[in-house]
């Protein structure tokens, strides 16, 4: 039995009535009782899981290019670790901004700062501590860089000044074709990456170090990786969705394109949205440990552009301006 839940994610306000422009969400994280979504309009926004009730915690400053100022700028990567925000977002004349925010709960004691990125082409940041970022690029590098130079900003100009002087600490390069996606462990040690070859790659941020190479289930782009309970996923354009459990590699071989794909926190369940003949959505839950069907759902025309799990039975789909929660009941 499914259960659901639409959230449509625009915004009104009681006083006037009067609705916001909507927004599109193009990153996400989830925390422990919320989801942080990152939007085409340039705001940081939690969603209480509880409650369902969306809050804004961000505007981040406006943009310009060649032909117009005053610009949304777009939201490209979202991570939070406690009180501290980490993201990357469109800057001006198509350059992209890192932004470093704390406290944003507490208005009256929130710290953000915002600089142009040193790194070209950031494809996705996180938090490995409160104190240490890591920058996924691209051009298939990472940088670990230090952030305690604006944890000792008093105030947001001498926070932005500060993170002026962000500079990589550390570089690993892990092929020379591009990186598609990439995702951290629970634990923020290890990062999985995903290359356009198709390769999956391992990689220790603490020993700084390569654990593991997986080359024997893709050859080509990869669309999205997830990793957790130590289990791999990828899905992409060859219509596999990989998996790498207990480093054995196996692979399902669909009749259609995979656009999106995640992993349950235990990573014993799989979910991936594809296309299917009739042009319908479809969604598939398997087991990761024998890679047999546990459910398929018709979503219609529904377009899944993300998949969270928020516990071993309860998930979120998002797909431009909405958000459906539903909740999958084994034996029912």
């Amino acid at each position: 039995m499914i259960r659901a839940f639409v959230l449509f994610l625009a915004l009104f306000s009681c006083a006037s009535a009067r609705e916001f422009n909507a927004y599109n969400i193009i990153a996400f994280k989830h925390e422990q009782n919320a989801l942080l979504f990152g939007t085409d309009k340039g705001e940081l926004i939690r969603l209480d899981l509880q409650s369902k009730k969306p809050q804004i915690l961000w505007h981040l400053p406006d943009i310009q290019n060649h032909y117009e100022k005053g610009l949304k700028a777009r939201i490209f990567s979202v991570d939070s670790l406690k009180n501290t925000f980490l993201l990357v977002s469109e800057g001006d004349f198509g350059s992209q901004n890192v932004s470093l925010c704390q406290n944003l709960a507490f208005k009256a004691k929130a710290n953000c700062a915002t600089t142009k990125s040193p790194f070209a082409n950031i494809k996705k940041a996180f938090l490995l501590d409160e104190r240490t970022a890591l920058f996924v690029l691209l051009s298939s590098d990472i940088k670990l860089v230090d952030l305690s130079g604006f944890a000792s900003g008093q105030n947001s100009q001498n926070a932005t000044q500060n993170l002026l002087n962000l500079a990589a600490q550390k570089e690993f390069q892990f092929s020379t074709t591009s990186l598609n996606d990439a995702a951290l462990s629970e634990d923020r040690q290890n990062l999985l990456v995903a290359s356009e070859s198709g390769e999956l790659q391992v990689f220790d941020t603490k020993a700084w170090r390569l654990l593991a190479n997986y080359d024997k289930i893709n050859k080509d782009t990869l669309d999205q990786v997830d990793f957790k309970g130590g289990v791999v996923l990828s899905c992409g354009k060859e219509k596999r969705i990989g998996i790498v459990r207990k480093g054995e590699q196996k692979f399902l071989q669909k009749d259609f394109l995979t656009y999106s794909c995640a992993l349950s926190p235990s990573g014993d369940t799989a979910a991936f949205a594809s296309f299917a003949a009739n042009s319908q959505n479809t969604l598939e839950f398997i087991s990761t440990k024998d890679l047999k069907t546990l459910a398929l759902l018709n979503e219609g025309d529904f377009f899944a552009k993300f998949i969270i799990f928020l516990d071993e039975q309860n998930y979120a789909l998002i797909s431009g301006k909405s958000v459906v929660f539903k909740s999958l009941s084994k034996g029912k």
